[in-house]
């Protein structure tokens, strides 16, 4: 999701090629009828099919869909010719309103006491509901760049729980002096049942992945607060 639709919509926009274009919003389509597994909620199931097989809610895998489909997006906002730029509303809307569905359904899953999502949501397994700042950053960085470019979407999104994550993540869970952060899934292994600490810049202490989502997370941030000059944390 994070990969191959964003290559597909980057391609097609290059070349002007409308089929491109739209196979990159098929592939998102389609991805998202498959995963959506349940009528109680907007998550999207890990993976489905095959030996690795995994229905439950993973944040970081949600966070993959999120954040690809705000790449599409920004490739088709970005479209330069007029003729295709309009063809593609449609598949913007639904972009946005997908990127949102997450979002919103994420962030109810929202730990009181970390300001963290779990590693996995809806679950109740200790295992694997742990606090993870991976799953959480990417999945704000997404929203901050929905409400960039779609500032319309801003009172539909939650804005202060999604503020609350990110003021936890940057004071309470970075090492200002490693740049460390923790806790964080271990990246080679989402079913591990216990997170890495981030206490060590360290293999096995910290997660590569992590870093450069929180770095997205980040970015996406400061995209959203120079666009704003609203004072919303």
């Amino acid at each position: 999701m994070y990969m191959l639709p964003p290559f597909l919509a980057y391609y097609g926009a290059a070349t002007s090629n409308i089929t491109l274009l739209q196979t990159a919003y098929d592939q998102v389509r389609l991805y998202r009828q498959k995963l959506q597994t349940s009528s109680d909620t907007k998550l999207w199931s890990h993976i489905i099919g095959g030996s690795y097989e995994d229905r439950l809610y993973w944040s970081t895998g949600n966070g993959w869909a999120a954040a690809g489909m705000m790449r599409v997006y920004a490739t088709f906002n970005n479209l330069r010719d007029a003729g295709l730029y309009a063809k593609t509303e449609a598949w913007r809307n639904d972009l946005a309103e997908w990127v949102l569905e997450i979002a919103n359904d994420a962030f109810t899953h929202q730990q009181l006491d970390t300001k963290l999502l779990p590693n996995y949501m809806l679950t109740d397994d200790t295992k694997r509901n742990y606090p993870d700042c991976s799953g959480t950053a990417l999945i704000a960085s997404a929203a901050y760049r929905l409400a960039s470019l779609v500032p319309s979407y801003v009172p539909r999104l939650p804005m202060s729980t999604i503020a609350k994550s990110r003021i936890a993540i940057f004071s309470k869970y970075t090492n200002i002096t490693t740049g460390a952060v923790g806790p964080v899934v271990d990246p080679m292994d989402w079913n591990a049942e216990k997170a890495f600490s981030g206490a060590k810049a360290e293999v096995g202490h910290v997660s590569p992945e992590g870093q450069a989502l929180v770095l997205l997370l980040h970015a996406a941030w400061n995209s959203y607060s120079s666009a704003h000059s609203s004072t919303e944390i």
